[in-house]
């Protein structure tokens, strides 16, 4: 982990991944497309595709995807979260967003017309804007995310 920030030095290889509108990984994506790529990678976990979409606006409410199957998903209450949980957020009003927890408190998420980043979810704006913090059920238990990085068993 980085010592300044206590984040897992694989996070790092996200950091900087530009926004696009249609998902091409690294090359570029959308918060679903890293959420996704991250959860594949870093968690052994394969999430639903999203919806096709005939219009790239309705790629921004990718997160529909994500609600859609979130009952086999298992709330985690805020404090909770650990690496590998996807976290739901508020964008524009409506739950149309989502980042994933690479360590307590913190996520990797992307907006349009920017940049992978790790953001705190306590910052004042994304704390307002956390719908809930979801866990996928292959991450359910305590030694199920792996080792305390993050890293797939």
């Amino acid at each position: 982990m980085t010592a300044a920030r206590s984040l897992p030095a694989w996070a790092d290889g996200y950091v900087g991944i530009p926004y696009a509108e249609v998902d091409r990984g690294r090359a570029g994506t959308h918060c679903y497309g890293l959420v996704a790529l991250v959860a594949r990678e870093r968690f052994g976990v394969m999430l639903p595709p999203e919806p096709e979409a005939a219009d790239p606006e309705d790629l921004a409410r990718n997160a529909t995807a994500f609600l859609n199957h979130a009952l086999d998903f298992t709330e985690i209450p805020l404090g909770q979260e650990r690496p590998g949980d996807i976290a739901l957020l508020r964008h524009g009003g409506c739950a149309s967003h989502v980042g994933i927890v690479i360590a307590p408190g913190w996520m990797l998420h992307l907006e349009r017309a920017t940049r992978c980043l790790p953001e705190r979810l306590a910052e004042r704006l994304w704390s307002r804007r956390v719908v809930g913090l979801y866990r996928h059920p292959d991450l359910i238990g305590p030694d199920a995310a792996g080792s305390a990085d993050g890293v797939a068993a």
